[in-house]
């Protein structure tokens, strides 16, 4: 098996010398976030992935690679509009055609 191009954000951070504060200041995300996405507790959100990898000056790409396919997906749903997108109360719920 192939090893992983994949960075982690805790060798991220402490190659760049950085806290767990200093970079949440930086990325402008709270320090309990940074805590938690480096225990493996939370993935983290896409926008808190693009904050944090702006602030270490590494591509989203290299620390998150499913990151795109994210994007990706968002940006599909994004165009298809609102009804392609289920309402979490509405299990149901189908776009229209």
């Amino acid at each position: 098996m192939p090893k992983s191009k994949t960075i982690t954000l805790r060798k991220a951070r402490t190659a760049a010398g950085l806290t767990m504060i200093e970079l949440a200041r930086r990325a402008g995300v709270s320090p309990v976030m940074v805590e938690s996405i480096e225990s493996g507790r939370t993935p983290g959100s896409l926008i808190n992935r693009h904050r944090l990898s702006d602030a270490l000056g590494i591509p989203v790409r290299l620390m998150w690679p499913d990151s795109m396919a994210q994007y990706q997906e968002l940006a599909r749903l994004m165009k298809n509009g609102p009804d392609a997108v289920p309402h979490p109360d509405q299990p149901e719920h189908k776009p229209k055609d």
